[in-house]
């Protein structure tokens, strides 16, 4: 339930607003009530309540006293104005500290109700955005986590996104959706990729054999690491070997021949 605190130096205006709107229906519970503008800032300070309701003409301090001073440590506190008909010009000059509405005296319970409603959702979105601000630094580190074991683990024939997701204790489709709306790639994109690099690297080694650079990149399989490779790379990794030689790409033919010998 959302908070409200209810000033108004009229008593029977108090107890009206209190008794005759059904708050709980629409997400709020009344915490707190005052007579002044003054005992309101201090219920402001000790409930700091997510909606206030105060008239704008009090003895002790006004409700634009009252805002302007509210609104110095709780920016983000939701104000209703409480008005009769004769100071309405006058309260709307509480436009400047973004109240979120006026209530006319004698009130309508309906402009009431639409005006929580106002509220509810206002706060609704508040609270998302604060949720999502608090997460967004554990959804960070998760990422670098995420990445830094892909980069250890590339070598691994059976890393995937569900071996990821066991890892870091989430549910497989919360490690994708995360990974994708970070890296604007999926997983299985990003280590396959990563793996081609990587295999790239081998091969530009004299060392290291083409079924050798596969295997070491995640793939036992060598078939399926050259088809996967041309795929990616537009040639066989025999083909790309031999274009870092500076040697004419081989014939369609000897290349397939080279490829099935490595296996």
């Amino acid at each position: 339930m959302y908070k409200v605190v209810l000033i108004d130096d009229e008593p029977l205006i108090l107890v009206s607003l209190e008794h005759r709107i059904d708050w709980a229906a629409h997400g709020f519970t009344v915490e707190g009530k005052a007579r002044g503008g003054e005992e309101g800032l201090r219920q402001i300070h000790d409930l700091q309540p997510d909606l206030v309701f105060t008239d704008i003409r009090m003895p002790d301090m006004s409700g634009l006293d009252l805002l302007r001073e509210a609104r110095k440590m709780y920016p983000d506190m939701l104000f209703a104005v409480l008005s009769g008909y004769s100071e309405f010009e006058y309260a709307r000059r509480a436009i400047e500290y973004g109240v979120l509405g006026f209530c006319l005296k004698p009130f309508d319970e309906n402009e009431l109700y639409a005006l929580l409603d106002k509220a509810a959702a206002l706060l609704g979105k508040l609270e998302k955005r604060e949720t999502e601000k608090a997460t967004e630094p554990a959804r960070s580190e998760t990422m670098r986590g995420i990445l830094l074991y892909l980069q250890e683990h590339y070598k691994d024939p059976e890393l995937s996104t569900v071996e990821v997701a066991r890892v870091f204790g989430f549910n497989p489709n919360y490690v994708s959706q995360l990974f994708k709306k970070s890296e604007n790639e999926t997983l299985t994109a990003y280590l396959t990729n990563l793996r081609m690099q990587k295999a790239c690297v081998l091969l530009e080694s004299s060392g290291c054999q083409v079924r050798q650079a596969g295997e070491q990149v995640g793939y036992p399989d060598y078939l399926y690491f050259a088809k996967v490779f041309k795929k990616h790379m537009g040639v066989t990794p025999s083909e790309y070997r031999a274009g870092l030689r500076g040697k004419e790409t081989p014939q369609k033919s000897s290349s397939a021949q080279e490829d099935t010998q490595s296996t």
